[in-house]
């Protein structure tokens, strides 16, 4: 039982850091901080750069993002990319949208301080039987947003997303 006085001390500190987490006025416009020590990283909202509306008729393949969860990156699967791969064989309309890091620093944090790289957005449209459109935006990144007309994709690698193929 000598551990008791312990437990209940290192109970009531915990008690006292969730009662100040939790504490304030919930009114403020001011973007929200971690709340962690001195460093209270600001949560910067999010960029204008999204990938482009499905248009109507066609599937929505979805997207894949690995920035979700930065600075732990998600990777796609191949699987990932069957919806846009069955569409071109078929020639049937869909998009596919795929958000990887860019190459600079975006000038927004994570709650916990780790900075977040710019994004670079693919998106695919298949238009026709062996055909597709591809819309890659790097505007945060400085560039602009460009349109190419593809016929293929690459091959599925675990972990990487295709590459458009036949591109003019």
């Amino acid at each position: 039982m000598p551990r008791r006085p312990a437990l209940l001390a290192f109970a009531a500190v915990l008690i006292t850091v969730a009662a100040a987490c939790s504490s304030g006025d919930s009114s403020s416009s001011a973007p929200p901080t971690t709340g962690i020590g001195d460093k209270a990283a600001t949560v910067a909202p999010s960029p204008d750069a999204s990938p482009p509306p499905v248009p109507t008729g066609a599937d929505d393949c979805g997207s894949s993002n690995a920035l979700a969860g930065w600075p732990t990156t998600t990777v796609p699967v191949p699987r990932t990319f069957a919806c846009l791969r069955d569409a071109l064989a078929a020639g049937t309309p869909a998009q596919m949208s795929v958000i990887t890091v860019g190459r600079g620093d975006s000038g927004r944090q994570t709650a916990d301080g780790y900075d977040i790289p710019t994004k670079r957005i693919v998106t695919w449209r298949v238009v026709g039987k062996g055909e597709l459109e591809q819309i890659t935006d790097t505007t945060e990144d400085g560039g602009e947003v460009t349109t190419t007309t593809c016929s293929g994709l690459t091959g599925e690698e675990f972990g990487a997303a295709p590459s458009a193929t036949g591109c003019t």
